[in-house]
C-alpha cells in the first residue's frame, strides 16, 4: 500500500509539472496501470519527508467537527519511509485543517516536509496543491486550512 501511495503522488506530481501534453498523459497512463486510481477518494492528504528520524505526524479536522474536538490521526502510509497520508472519502462544505506535528524535538536542525493536497484525484478536475513546510525546534506545530475553492493557507 506504501508503495502504490509513493507512486500516486510522484505520478501526480509529475502529471502537474510536466511542460508537454504527451509527458502528463504517460503519468496519468501509468497511474491507471499501477491501481493508484482505483477507488480514488475526493481528496487525499499526504506529508512527505526525506528523513526517517523526523517522524513528522499529519492529522486532520474535517468541516463538520467541533473545533474542540481533536484532529484525526493520518492512517496510511509509513513514517519509516518518509511518508504520511489520509483519503477523504467524500468532501464536506466547509474548511479542513491540517496539522503537521514535529515528534522529534530534541535534535537541533529543523524539520522539513511536503504537505500535498490531491483534490478530485482521477478526474477531469484533478488539482494538485503542495506547499514545503520548515518545523524548526521552536515551533513544533504547524496548521494549514483548505478552503472551500481550494484553497491552502497556513492557520
Amino acid at each position: 500500500a506504501t508503495a502504490r501511495l509513493w507512486s500516486w503522488l510522484r505520478l501526480s506530481e509529475l502529471a502537474a509539472t510536466a511542460d508537454d501534453e504527451a509527458l502528463r498523459a504517460d503519468a496519468r497512463r501509468r497511474m491507471r496501470e499501477n491501481g493508484v486510481l482505483r477507488d480514488p477518494p475526493a481528496m487525499l492528504v499526504a506529508i512527505t519527508f526525506d528523513h526517517p528520524d523526523d517522524g513528522i505526524s499529519l492529522r486532520v479536522r474535517h468541516p463538520t467537527f467541533d473545533p474542540l474536538q481533536p484532529f484525526e490521526p493520518a492512517d496510511l502510509g509509513a513514517s519509516a519511509y518518509g511518508l504520511v497520508a489520509m483519503r477523504v472519502g467524500e468532501r464536506e462544505d466547509g474548511e479542513y485543517r491540517f496539522q503537521l506535528v514535529r515528534n522529534e524535538r530534541e535534535n537541533l536542525r529543523d524539520q522539513t516536509c511536503t504537505l500535498v493536497v490531491l483534490l478530485s484525484p482521477g478526474t477531469p478536475d484533478e488539482r494538485r496543491i503542495a506547499t514545503e513546510v520548515t518545523l524548526p525546534r521552536t515551533e513544533p506545530v504547524k496548521i494549514f486550512a483548505l478552503s472551500a475553492d481550494g484553497t491552502l493557507v497556513p492557520s
